[in-house]
């Protein structure tokens, strides 16, 4: 009896033991996330299960261990890339920068600062920044706010699968003239290079260079304003266009399998499905939720800049020849 008594206590005591080590471990975890949120970072937040639970996501010590490619967008001014940059931030796995301009900063690294922890970090420090502060604050008030509600700019959920650095129009140029450039990113950050390339109908690309530089844009609105006459500004933003046009055509034949094409136009017209083709590219999940909020902030329906301009013939038909045989965009003329 006494035998049975000694062999009970001890295995209450190895139950109760096993029941304490578990609720201190749980205890222990919980303390680490309450002291994680606490600190402010932003990038360790909510995931929910499949039962519609939340869970607290605890990442590695590592937060780039995850990431396959690193991204960068290849363009025009004012051709969408910001309003793409944004909504490709707030995917829940990927940290997209706005204007940070690696491809200029990269050369001035120290050795020590040419590593993937320095560049990525910087990227996400930039992309917290705007989301916080830029254009993609939901307190922005400019003629475009880049805000998507309820996902995830400037932080990430549990682990990065993208970084990147939305600058379009310097990107392409660096790259065409430092041809090393490539290579020297490409060891650095250790993961594939991916580029984005957003294009619209040239004609409202080079308009809309034109009225912005002149602080035209925001009177352009107005459904009243007459067409903004400058031959010579008009002409030299058409020259400036093509030249642009020729260094991306450079990019696209060097990487071509690393190169997604994105029709401006077609995303406004289509948007979940050109959503889900950019995740596809980036091998990126793409939740209905995201998708959706995407949907709601992407423009539906796009601004013919053009017909804001006066465009002499002669103008017209520079920028027409200067595209006919270049494939993304002889597709367009002045009246499509």
């Amino acid at each position: 009896m006494k035998k049975v008594f000694v062999r009970n206590a001890i295995l209450c005591i190895s139950v109760l033991s096993v029941f304490g080590l578990l609720y201190s471990r749980k205890y222990v975890r919980k303390i680490f996330v309450e002291k994680h949120i606490k600190q402010g970072d932003g990038d360790r937040l909510e995931i929910q299960s499949e039962n519609g639970n939340n869970e607290s996501c605890v990442r590695n010590q590592n937060r780039y261990s995850k990431v396959k490619f690193f991204v960068l967008f290849i363009g025009y001014a004012r051709s969408g890339s910001t309003l793409l940059g944004s909504i490709l931030d707030a995917h829940p796995n990927a940290i997209i920068s706005n204007e940070y301009a690696i491809d200029d900063k990269f050369s001035d690294f120290t050795a020590k600062q040419k590593t993937q922890q320095y560049i990525f970090n910087q990227l996400f420090k930039s992309s917290r920044t705007e989301a916080a502060r830029g254009q993609r604050a939901a307190t922005h008030p400019g003629l475009f706010n880049y805000n998507v509600p309820g996902q995830w700019q400037g932080k990430y959920n549990c682990s990065i699968m993208v970084v990147g650095d939305k600058r379009g129009v310097s990107t392409a140029k660096s790259l065409v003239k430092k041809y090393s450039l490539y290579k020297e990113l490409r060891e650095a950050v250790r993961v594939p290079i991916k580029f984005i390339h957003i294009y619209r109908n040239p004609f409202d690309n080079v308009a809309t260079m034109l009225l912005r530089v002149n602080n035209q844009r925001h009177q352009a609105a107005n459904s009243k304003y007459k067409p903004y006459k400058n031959r010579d500004g008009l002409l030299a933003k058409v020259h400036q266009y093509l030249k642009w046009v020729k260094n991306v055509e450079i990019v696209r034949l060097r990487y071509p399998k690393d190169v997604l094409d994105i029709d401006y136009t077609k995303l406004l017209s289509s948007p979940r499905r050109y959503v889900r083709r950019i995740c596809a590219f980036l091998n990126l999940h793409c939740s209905t939720d995201y998708i959706e909020s995407c949907r709601k902030k992407i423009f539906q329906k796009e601004t013919r800049t053009r017909l804001k301009v006066f465009w002499p013939e002669k103008v017209k038909i520079s920028l027409a020849e200067g595209i006919k045989a270049l494939a993304p965009y002889r597709k367009f003329t002045f009246d499509s």
